[in-house]
């Protein structure tokens, strides 16, 4: 799969794991496919921005198989999708939580990674497996999340 068919897998992904929550969203009238665009509150829009991954890889190149996303810091978005194609798993943060986990910060954009291994160690103190982020699950969040932004 080429760049643009992981993006639009990965915004159909979200958008059905939200459909199936009773959330119904539509890609960004502007064409943009990363972006869903719902009223989830019955008169508010939301805007999510979903980032995808195809596949774990190597940490650093050579490290433990890993999940990461690069994510704007200033972005319109409500809320951010961060999914991984491999195994149909979605998480959904705030920019702001995403800029609070994320281990790295560099050029305006955060970059947040998950050892997909859970002896993986922590060495930042910052959460990095993916079990840390059972909490950010979209199933758990989206309701809450997205009904009241």
């Amino acid at each position: 799969m080429n760049t643009r068919q992981i993006a639009d897998a990965g915004t159909v992904l979200v958008q059905n794991k939200l459909l199936k929550l009773g959330l119904a969203a539509v890609r960004s009238p502007e064409r943009r496919p990363e972006l869903l665009v719902g009223t989830f509150d019955s008169d508010r829009r939301s805007i999510v921005k979903v980032t995808t991954n195809a596949r774990p890889k190597p940490g650093g190149g050579k490290g433990r198989p890993a999940l990461d996303w690069w994510v704007q810091e200033n972005m319109m978005a409500h809320a951010v999708a961060l999914a991984d194609l491999s195994t149909g798993t979605a998480w959904l943060m705030t920019p702001s939580e995403i800029r609070e986990a994320a281990q790295q910060h560099s050029g305006g954009r955060s970059h947040l990674y998950m050892y997909i291994e859970p002896d993986a160690p922590t060495l930042t103190g910052l959460p990095n497996r993916t079990m840390d982020f059972d909490r950010f699950r979209l199933e758990r969040r989206a309701t809450h999340l997205l009904a009241t932004t």
